[in-house]
């Protein structure tokens, strides 16, 4: 019998800390952190592009937060946030990190998140689907769920 259990990470970001990271460091910020395509939506409309990033590094703590990453390994340009045209914003993973969620059973991931002058804030929601039966199991005989399926995009910019 299959189950899943739900997961949530949410952060808030300063949107003047991540202009002040802007003015200072320059592309060299924007390019370690934000995908080829999120700089490219960001810095469209150069008045919101602070507002805009900060709600992005915002989305991407939140699903540290949510897949119980260490930051400190973490490859922040496997985690993207992409615009649709409908105006919604999804998450995207890539590479390590899209592999880190699989082998947790990570199944879905349903982002939010807003900018409003001087804070950003997201918040990601997970769906991990595990086995009941190997969960009853799992004190004697542990073993990592089940890679998660169709829920990642598989190719990069």
């Amino acid at each position: 019998m299959l189950g899943s259990t739900l997961l949530v990470g949410v952060d808030l970001v300063r949107v003047a800390d991540v202009a002040d990271a802007m003015n200072r460091f320059g592309d060299r910020y924007t390019k370690r952190i934000f995908t080829n395509r999120e700089i490219a939506y960001c810095g469209g409309v150069p008045q919101l592009a602070a507002e805009r990033f900060a709600a992005r590094f915002a989305a991407k703590e939140a699903t540290t937060k949510l897949l119980r990453m260490h930051t400190d390994a973490l490859i922040w340009r496997s985690i993207e946030v992409l615009r649709n045209t409908g105006g919604w914003c999804d998450i995207l993973l890539h590479d390590e990190v899209r592999s880190f969620a699989q082998e947790r059973g990570i199944a879905g991931l349903a982002l939010s998140m807003s900018h409003e002058h001087e804070y950003a804030i997201a918040t990601v929601i997970g769906q991990r689907i595990h086995d009941q039966h190997a969960d009853d199991l799992a004190e004697r005989s542990p073993r990592p769920p089940a890679p998660a399926a169709g829920f990642y995009e598989t190719e990069r910019e």
